[in-house]
């Protein structure tokens, strides 16, 4: 209760025990040593007791108490029948347990530890219970029959009696557990249908969400797609502890309580916040991370209607990328019903609706899809038939709609409408009038040099506008990735040749021809196109970051590491001017490993000292780089100088006791100590 010791069941002598362990560390305690299974242990707020479930001598289990450090256990209950989860008292005078006895069902029974009892508190069905921080509250999941209560998160109030519902969202609840100042409760939610089965129950994927006791208000603390269950917070509250199986295994991991994204100083900060986690968080997890970062909005500010449907809208999008259609579709509903007054958001969502119901059936039906979504959206102007950017977006959707369906002609006359009937709409005429060059492409196969004009032409209209400039302008690269090399190779030069005043273009132009030849197993002429592109256009920063970084991998590819490095070196000194995130990550990781090769070379060819100092550097860049800590240490201890080793992990030890790549260090250099003395270390 007050940190300093932990209790938990183990099998790991053969049936379950129960085991108790200082926080601080040290050896476990065993605590029983039965034959019969002993689980589900509770420490007294004094430190000094233990109760826990046994079935020494009742199959079903009964409450036993035991002092710590004695091996004389008490049985508590005597009922023949179902007595499981006791849980002391935050005073340590009385337990709180599961029992069947009377209703037959699962109920909350309190008993002294002089084996008064007093119940059932509950007559419904009760499981997971746990107290409040005073004593005065238990909560729990409901099993009650009825449909608004059953596995729902509830709460009892000791005083009168009197039961409430907390959580009324959909789903299953499970596994509550209060904050230590007693504000909110943390608890596992099964409230995404990730199987698909059309049911919200205990077999699909569970999160941790956390309620305020206050505002009644449930804010999302996980999200992935790893089972994510039983959280407990750590004794100053700051930490949620849970289990997932993320790591393949279950483990133990921890969340901030106050969520992975903290409070930023306005709704509108929140909002960049998020918008920033979607643009540059990367790997499997950064999609589950951004929905959390999109919540987070409307969790730390409820009121701020515009941001909150901004964020609506956005995460219904996320969620739809995931696969997770109907969550989408709810997130949709919830944005437009709480925020009427925000008509833009709302319509936007209205469209997503009506898109995302119309694509269930298109592989079954495509006319019929295509009838309810062009109906749909035909609704959606005359609602919003004063806001101009939905008029706009409706009409867009429509094309995108004919267009699947394979009405070209139909498709390109939207389009046009759009960028003729909305110009100001800057972002979504420019969309529309990249759609109608594409489409146009689609319906008359010709030269592609035909179409560049017009693709040039968004280019030059909405050259404020970087997205669709920058799309249009790969558009028309991507007209002459089907032709065969020589021809390919042809229209490239014509291309370069014919807008070599338009900059941006001639340099993806020379990118896609140096990415030609190496494709062609032409490496020298790849390097020297990508290096006519570095010296010819260096204010085209995207693309000759992306230049410099494919030049320095085929110098990798080359066995050419200096080349590499340097070029690598000057992408990591501008990391910051780097847009994508990707590449950013990309650029890490290739010059660790550009510097680890010179690094293990020197080694290799026996300039100890050079390799040591080598390897660091790359230390000094990036700590946790395992391969580096080893090359270090291998270079010392080829130089005669583990001593500087030891000491420096000792030291980074004494700052940081918990960090693993110190200790890693410090384990491997008294290793090599061992080699050379031949005596056993620590």
């Amino acid at each position: 209760p007050d940190g300093s010791w932990l209790v938990f069941t183990s099998d790991r002598n053969g049936n379950e025990d129960i085991f108790l362990k200082s926080s601080t560390g040290g050896v476990d305690s065993l605590v029983t040593d039965h034959t019969a299974a002993d689980y589900h242990a509770s420490l007294s707020a004094d430190n000094k007791t233990i109760a826990y479930v046994s079935r020494r001598d009742d199959a079903r289990g009964d409450i036993y108490l035991q002092k710590r450090g004695s091996k004389e256990p008490e049985r508590l209950t005597t009922y023949r029948g179902y007595d499981d989860q006791p849980k002391f008292s935050p005073d340590g005078e009385t337990i709180l347990f599961l029992s069947d006895r009377e209703t037959g069902l699962s109920n909350l029974w309190l008993i002294t530890l002089e084996g008064q009892l007093s119940g059932p508190l509950t007559t419904e069905g009760a499981v997971n219970p746990c107290w409040s921080p005073n004593g005065e509250e238990i909560a729990f999941i409901s099993l009650s029959p009825e449909p608004e209560k059953n596995n729902r998160l509830s709460l009892l109030s000791l005083p009168d009696r009197s039961v409430s519902v907390l959580d009324t969202g959909p789903g299953v609840d499970a596994f509550p557990s209060f904050l230590p100042g007693g504000e909110g409760i943390v608890f596992t939610k099964f409230g995404m249908d990730t199987n698909a089965d059309g049911e919200l129950n205990t077999e699909d994927t569970p999160y941790i969400c956390r309620i305020n006791l206050e505002s009644k208000t449930v804010q999302q603390l996980t999200f992935s797609q790893h089972w994510e269950y039983m959280p407990t917070c750590s004794y100053t509250g700051d930490e949620v502890f849970y289990l997932s199986n993320k790591g393949g295994n279950f483990d133990l991991y921890a969340v901030p309580t106050a969520g992975v994204f903290p409070k930023a100083q306005s709704a509108r900060r929140q909002l960049q916040l998020a918008r920033w986690a979607e643009k540059n968080l990367l790997g499997r997890e950064a999609p589950y991370l951004t929905i959390l970062a999109y919540q987070s909005v409307a969790g730390f500010f409820p009121d701020e209607d515009s941001s909150c449907a901004q964020a609506g809208l956005r995460l219904g999008h996320l969620y739809k990328r995931l696969g997770y259609s109907k969550r989408a579709e709810e997130v949709w509903r919830r944005t437009i019903e709480g925020y009427p007054e925000e008509t833009t958001s709302s319509g936007f969502c209205e469209i997503q609706l009506v898109n995302s119901t119309a694509e269930s059936f298109w592989h079954l039906d495509r006319r019929k899809s295509l009838r309810e979504a062009l109906t749909g959206l035909e609704r959606i102007k005359n609602s919003y038939s004063d806001d101009g950017t939905v008029l706009a977006a409706a009409l867009k959707a429509s094309g995108d709609w004919l267009r699947d369906y394979g009405d070209l002609e139909a498709a390109v006359g939207r389009y046009r409408e759009v960028a003729s009937l909305f110009p100001e709409e800057v972002d979504i005429a420019a969309e529309a009038e990249f759609r109608r060059v594409e489409t146009r492409l689609q319906a008359e196969i010709g030269d592609p040099f035909g179409e560049v004009e017009d693709y040039l032409a968004v280019v030059d209209r909405y050259q404020e506008r970087s997205l669709w400039p920058d799309s249009a302008r790969a558009a028309i690269i991507r007209l002459f990735e089907q032709q065969d090399f020589e021809k390919k190779l042809a229209s490239l030069n014509k291309l370069f040749y014919s807008y070599r005043e338009r900059k941006p273009l001639a340099a993806l132009t020379l990118l896609e021809m140096a990415r030609t030849f190496v494709e062609q197993a032409r490496p020298s002429l790849g390097v020297d196109v990508y290096q006519r592109l570095i010296n010819s256009y260096p204010e085209q920063e995207k693309t000759l970051q992306v230049a410099k970084f494919e030049l320095a991998k085929l110098h990798l590819n080359l066995s050419q590491v200096p080349e590499a490095t340097r070029l690598l070196s000057e992408l990591y000194q501008q990391f910051e001017k780097i847009e994508s995130a990707s590449l950013r990550y990309q650029v890490e990781k290739e010059l660790s490993g550009s510097l680890l090769s010179e690094a293990e070379t020197l080694f290799s060819n026996s300039n100890y000292l050079e390799a040591q100092m080598s390897f660091e550097k790359i230390i000094n860049e990036n700590y946790n780089n395992i391969k580096a800590h080893w090359g270090w240490i291998r270079s010392c201890a080829a130089t005669g100088d583990l001593g500087s080793c030891e000491t420096t992990y000792r030291e980074r030890l004494k700052d940081e006791p918990g960090n693993d790549v110190a200790r890693y260090g410090l384990g491997l250099t008294l290793v090599f100590h061992f080699q050379e003395e031949g005596k056993i270390s620590d």
